[in-house]
């Protein structure tokens, strides 16, 4: 089977629905709108929704529900303006190093955003022609050479509370962008290979509907109890690796009314800012 990355964001969106009580009644629409938004085709979404959700639905009904959200395949797309305000938000972050199939597919899950992928890759080709001519590069050298920048500059020396404070700033937005990638791995399309081990097709495809592939589930309940019993349950780790430190963050935080970043820009303003403060 094609490799299925987990992260916290995506276990709690589809693997708990696999989990949850059939018994429950699903918000049929919110559902049909994310898997249609996710790329999925309609026999998918009919298919996630019988094996994930105990529902069946026709697709007469899929549509009119689809519908119903003003979504449909091949039509009705985004302004130009909003595809191009999109990407030049992504392009000031990681999303610097998209190609074009991948922004296409933030700006459509993210965004909700529906564009052409060829107006995407013409787009892309204006604002960030670098990006376009080195986008094999892994999304993890942003941060990399983000950090790379501050310790040039003087502001990170790699001592414990430099250390400390950069965990705490930058921690929740790189896992949000961890969490993206995920989503964005889980959802795109692997194109089939004779020399691959495994088959091609969409990996949350290939994870929660075997069936559809010749294939079927091997997995089993573990229950909460035996997970507790693990070594690993008991411990107890701060955000920025530090109790004090984590202490007097949070008091600091709190004092000056400053909100929790949201994205590279607004962490790195919050690094500098109680950098200054703690005098570090």
């Amino acid at each position: 089977m094609s490799e299925h990355l987990q992260g916290p964001e995506n276990s709690s969106d589809l693997r708990g629905l696999k989990d949850a009580d059939q018994t429950e009644t699903p918000d049929i629409l919110h559902h049909c709108v994310q898997y249609f938004n996710e790329g999925h085709l309609y026999a998918v979404i009919m298919d996630m929704m019988s094996s994930l959700h105990g529902v069946n639905i026709s697709l007469r009904t899929l549509k009119s529900k689809l519908n119903e959200a003003g979504l449909y395949r091949r039509k009705d797309y985004s302004s130009p303006n909003a595809v191009s305000n999109a990407i030049r938000s992504e392009l000031r972050g990681p999303g610097q190093l998209f190609g074009y199939r991948t922004m296409w597919q933030v700006l459509k899950q993210k965004y909700n955003i529906r564009g052409k992928r060829d107006d995407v890759m013409n787009f892309l080709r204006d604002l960030n022609p670098r990006g376009c001519e080195s986008r094999a590069r892994r999304r993890s050298q942003f941060w990399m050479e983000l950090f790379a920048d501050l310790r040039d500059a003087g502001y990170f020396n790699g001592s414990h509370e430099h250390q400390c404070l950069l965990r705490y700033c930058f921690g929740d937005v790189i896992q949000k962008d961890l969490d993206e990638c995920v989503r964005l791995w889980n959802s795109h399309r692997i194109r089939p290979s004779r020399t691959a081990a495994c088959p091609g097709g969409v990996p949350n495809e290939l994870y929660y509907l075997p069936h559809r592939f010749g294939s079927r589930d091997c997995g089993f309940q573990i229950e909460q109890a035996e997970l507790d019993a693990l070594p690993e349950a008991s411990l107890s780790m701060t955000p920025c690796g530090d109790p004090n430190m984590q202490e007097y963050l949070d008091f600091a935080m709190e004092h000056n009314q400053l909100q929790k970043p949201e994205n590279w820009e607004s962490a790195s303003e919050r690094y500098m800012k109680l950098k200054e403060m703690a005098q570090l």
